[in-house]
């Protein structure tokens, strides 16, 4: 997992941010979106690309490993009546948060690194491992995957069927 809890250690600068609507989620539909970056002005820096899916328990007989105890959510019955969040009432669900690329409208000169900073239900902040601008380009792979287990109750439903991510890429001169 390429990811850290740390932040660079010099003054980041915020490019700007984007807000990732959970919509889907609530009915276990994942979220795969390329938002836009906005800076404070209000004009666009960039986009970043996002994917969040949502994992359930696996039957006991399939688990062998840590990583089996979650599979990807799979719709049995498409004409049965659509599951949502609330209905895994105190029970655990995995989501998993995958920062694939983000994508600078111009290379700025001020900044060789970013990365990207969110905070997922009562997780805390997550900040992305700083990456290097290249040279030829705008493209930053950012390549971040972190695994959220939530036990589901009355916060967490609420959270899922009405709020957002909202997601910082900063710019730092170096780590």
């Amino acid at each position: 997992m390429a990811s850290t809890t740390k932040a660079p250690e010099n003054k980041p600068a915020l490019l700007g941010t984007c807000v990732v609507y959970f919509g889907g989620l609530n009915y276990f539909f994942p979220v795969d979106e390329r938002c836009l970056i906005v800076s404070k002005i209000g004009t666009t820096a960039g986009e970043l690309h996002i994917r969040i899916e949502p994992y359930v328990q696996a039957p006991l007989a399939q688990v062998h490993t840590e990583d089996d105890a979650f599979v990807r959510y799979e719709r049995k019955d498409v004409d049965a009546a659509e599951e949502q969040v609330h209905d895994y009432m105190d029970r655990a669900l995995q989501y998993r948060v995958h920062i694939s690329t983000v994508t600078l409208l111009r290379k700025s000169r001020k900044y060789a690194h970013i990365y990207v900073k969110y905070a997922f239900f009562k997780a805390g902040s997550v900040h992305t491992e700083c990456r290097a601008l290249p040279e030829s380009g705008c493209d930053v792979r950012v390549a971040h995957e972190r695994k959220y287990t939530v036990d589901v109750n009355d916060a967490f439903a609420k959270y899922v069927a009405s709020t957002n991510l909202m997601l910082e890429t900063s710019g730092s001169r170096d780590i």
